[in-house]
């Protein structure tokens, strides 16, 4: 579903207020507490079920990715092949919680899960946003199966990469029952309407992980100053004028061809085949052979991604081209690149 968030301006169509469908949401959602030798998965017509007592709970695709994880298994479309395995990781549960959402399980929460508020998360942002003083839109804004995503742009706080060519400060947040809160600056190309997540310090990026290894650091200790830190770096220009000068020396990288790169982050798996085909493409078709235009390349195939509801994967080519734009992910030196 697509939201919006009042009072900012949107890019994009919009729906309901984020905040009141969160609030709506708090309202239809239970946190059951079971043993996990009470939980079993079952094959409804091909669909991975838990039995919870008497009641049968579909998981949403995000739940069944992380159960995946947990068990562990390849995949979610493995758990019903391997459903024996996912039954005796529920039994080696003394407790598990379940986020349910009317009838659909949105997380499968053991011992240790952690999760801040969605209403409290959200408030956070929005209280620190009104302290950049800074105007803001939203480009993104989307609501599904208890999971969320925002991203938003500042259209007063530009940088000039070449001629004409602008982009904007911006953050981006995720948060999920089931996956990771990040929170990280975000990079937006007027041209192109292409993001880059652009997390080159720790100031730029806050994760919040839903298990915290045992005797690292809670990251949940003051989150909310962090969550709010990150917003402050990502609107303030002096950050805007420091991914202006790295966008302006990957211009001055040439490429004869971005092939080469691609089939080290394909072999890193980093990208698909399918992925690598696209970016490859995108890069022909704009003609820009630089670096940079290698990074616009990467992040442009996040708008399929956006618009198969595929949201992580999108996030996934943004922060990727982010990376690149940092210098991670270089091929052997053999590769051709050259400097005006």
């Amino acid at each position: 579903m697509d939201c919006s968030l009042a009072p900012y301006p949107s890019l994009r169509a919009t729906g309901p207020d984020l905040r009141a469908e969160l609030e709506r949401q708090r309202k239809s959602q239970r946190d059951l507490a079971v043993a996990g030798s009470d939980l079993r998965l079952v094959d409804i017509a091909g669909e991975a079920v838990v039995r919870v007592g008497d009641e049968m709970l579909p998981l949403a695709p995000a739940a069944a990715a992380a159960l995946a994880a947990l068990v562990p298994v390849a995949s979610a479309t493995a758990l019903l092949a391997q459903r024996h395995d996912v039954d005796a990781w529920f039994a080696s549960q003394d407790g598990v919680r379940l986020r349910v959402l009317g009838h659909l399980i949105v997380a499968v929460m053991p011992a240790g899960w952690r999760v801040v508020d969605d209403g409290e998360l959200l408030g956070t942002v929005v209280d620190a946003l009104a302290g950049t003083g800074v105007d803001v839109s939203v480009d993104h804004c989307r609501l599904r199966h208890g999971e969320w995503m925002l991203s938003l742009v500042a259209p007063g706080l530009k940088g000039e990469v070449g001629a004409g060519d602008y982009f904007y400060g911006g953050l981006h947040l995720t948060t999920s029952p089931a996956r990771d809160t990040d929170i990280c600056t975000r990079i937006y190309r007027l041209l192109c309407r292409n993001g880059a997540l652009a997390d080159m310090t720790e100031a730029r990026r806050f994760v919040m992980p839903r298990m915290v290894p045992h005797g690292g650091i809670d990251p949940y200790t003051q989150w909310s100053d962090r969550v709010a830190s990150v917003v402050a770096v990502s609107f303030r220009g002096v950050s805007v004028d420091e991914d202006a000068q790295r966008l302006r020396r990957l211009l001055a990288e040439l490429l004869t061809n971005p092939y080469e790169h691609l089939c080290h982050l394909r072999a890193q798996g980093l990208i698909t085949a399918e992925e690598q085909v696209s970016i490859q493409r995108e890069f022909n078709r704009a003609h820009d052979q630089s670096m940079y235009g290698l990074v616009n390349a990467i992040t442009s195939i996040a708008h399929g991604h956006r618009s198969r509801d595929e949201w992580q994967r999108a996030m996934a080519m943004e922060r990727l081209g982010g990376e690149v734009m940092r210098g991670d992910h270089m091929p052997p030196t053999w590769a051709p690149a050259f400097s005006r």
